[in-house]
């Protein structure tokens, strides 16, 4: 018997997140449509659904959730394409995230902004948002136990920035 796999179409998701009973779900949803875009590489798409979660978390006062869903924004921006946008919203996120102490979204936030500086031709201010972002992810990994550390700085991110 085959599994027919069932994909809701951009209407669909619209009014399911319309439908959602608690803003925690209609933000979620966004990001996982975001993300879905992403990988699809629906650029625009990704982008208006990563802001349609930043929209949510600000009319909720969910400041981590608007840091975060600005970071997205930001890498989405970035792959369509927009680096000064994406340079100016990654900036805002990492922002927000310090002043919150979410350091786990200050150093993603410093590596889009990396990026789009890099797009913009600005090795400077990449230099200086990389560094930034090596710093902070340092705290954050010198915060775990030894073998999740071990296994962090295994990973791709973190192997790269603080080789």
């Amino acid at each position: 018997m085959a599994i027919r796999r069932r994909c809701c179409d951009a209407s669909a998701t619209r009014a399911a997140t319309a439908a959602a009973p608690a803003w925690r779900q209609r933000l979620r949803l966004a990001w996982v449509t975001g993300e879905v875009a992403v990988v699809t590489g629906d650029w625009d798409r990704a982008t208006a659904s990563f802001e349609e979660a930043v929209a949510v978390a600000r009319r909720n006062g969910a400041r981590r959730h608007e840091a975060k869903s600005l970071a997205f924004a930001a890498a989405a921006g970035n792959a369509r394409g927009d680096a000064a946008t994406a340079l100016r919203v990654a900036v805002a996120a990492g922002r927000l995230a310090r002043s919150l102490r979410a350091l786990p979204v200050v150093w993603p936030a410093a590596l889009v902004a990396a990026d789009a500086a890099t797009a913009l031709s600005d090795d400077g201010a990449a230099a200086q948002h990389r560094g930034v972002a090596a710093d902070v992810l340092r705290v954050v990994v010198d915060t775990l136990p030894a073998d999740l550390r071990a296994a962090a700085l295994r990973r791709p991110p973190a192997a790269a920035l603080l080789a």
